[in-house]
């Protein structure tokens, strides 16, 4: 049998390094609100098991902020015990990278999704 032998090759999207860090700071005010960044690092990976191309490392930033409401504060009388209202933009810098790659087709990879902006609400009862 002619084998190739991928031996002491990196495996496909496996980056030799990754990092996660982020931050924030809560304001005390009446309605508190919260401040945060978080940035994300991926080291270069290879696209095949021979390791002959290879995807450039990327960094990603998002941004978020929280405002927590108290129902005691509202006007009106509710059931609900804690409201939050969030916003958060991904991909704050619209970083173009290459976020994946299937190896069975090394001529395609998957994009890293563009900034996107989010805006959300969450209760507790």
């Amino acid at each position: 049998m002619n084998g190739i032998s991928f031996a002491g090759n990196t495996p496909p999207n496996v980056p030799r390094i990754v990092v996660n860090a982020g931050t924030s700071y809560r304001f005390a005010t009446r309605w508190p609100l919260e401040l945060g960044v978080s940035v994300r690092h991926v080291g270069d990976r290879f696209v095949s098991d021979d390791n002959a191309v290879t995807m450039l490392a990327y960094t990603i930033a998002d941004a978020f902020a929280f405002i927590d409401i108290d129902p005691r504060d509202l006007p009106f009388a509710t059931p609900v015990d804690k409201t939050r209202l969030s916003f958060r933009v991904r991909n704050l810098t619209d970083k173009k990278y290459a976020a994946w790659s299937d190896p069975g087709y090394p001529d395609q990879v998957l994009l890293g999704a563009p900034r996107s902006y989010e805006v959300a609400a969450s209760f507790r009862f």
